[in-house]
C-alpha cells in the first residue's frame, strides 16, 4: 500500500488488535502499576508510617513577634475601623486580617527602606478596604487617604530621625 502524499513510500500494514488483546495488555499494566506501588511500601513501612504521621499531624503556628515599626502601621491600618471589623462574621474576619496584615507587611517594608511608594499604598490600603462587604466608596476612599498621610508622617519623622543621626 503506498502513501498518498508520499507516492514513492510504502506504509506497513498494522495488524488488527483484537478487543480481547486490548483488555489483556491494559490488565497486565494495572497489575504492574498495582505490584510496583506495594513493592515501595513492604520494603520502607517505617518511612510511610512517618509520611502518615506528618501528613495527619495537626499544623500549630508559632507566635509571630512584630517589630515595634510593623505593630506601628498595623495600628494606623486598623484605627477607626472596629466597628465594622464587629460586624463581620468569622470567615470574613478571617479574609479581612489575612489581607491587612500582607498590607502591613508590605508597608512596613517600604516604611524601613525609606523607599515608599504612595500610590502603592494607597493601593493596599484601598483593596484592604474593599474586603469590606458593601462599604461605602467614598467612605473607602476617605480612610484610605487619611491612612495615607498618617503613614507619610511617619516616614517623615523616620527620615528626620535618620538625618539626625548621620
Amino acid at each position: 500500500m503506498s502513501d498518498s502524499l508520499n507516492p514513492g513510500i510504502e506504509k506497513p500494514e498494522i495488524p488488527a488488535i483484537t478487543h480481547i488483546e486490548e483488555r489483556e495488555a491494559f490488565q497486565s499494566v494495572e497489575e504492574q502499576k498495582d505490584s510496583f506501588l506495594e513493592d515501595v511500601v513492604e520494603e520502607k513501612p517505617d518511612i510511610v508510617k512517618a509520611i502518615e504521621e506528618v501528613a495527619t499531624a495537626p499544623i500549630v503556628q508559632a507566635p509571630v513577634i512584630k517589630d515595634e515599626l510593623t505593630v506601628e502601621v498595623e495600628r494606623v491600618l486598623e484605627d477607626g475601623l472596629g466597628d465594622f471589623y464587629a460586624t463581620l462574621n468569622s470567615a470574613e474576619k478571617e479574609k479581612f486580617k489575612i489581607k491587612g496584615e500582607h498590607a502591613a507587611t508590605e508597608i512596613t517594608i517600604m516604611v524601613r527602606s525609606m523607599k515608599i511608594n504612595f500610590k502603592r499604598v494607597l493601593w493596599l490600603i484601598r483593596d484592604w478596604l474593599l474586603t469590606f462587604p458593601s462599604i461605602n466608596k467614598f467612605f473607602l476612599e476617605q480612610e484610605a487617604k487619611i491612612k495615607v498621610d498618617t503613614i507619610k508622617a511617619m516616614v517623615d519623622v523616620r527620615k528626620e530621625e535618620a538625618a539626625k543621626n548621620v
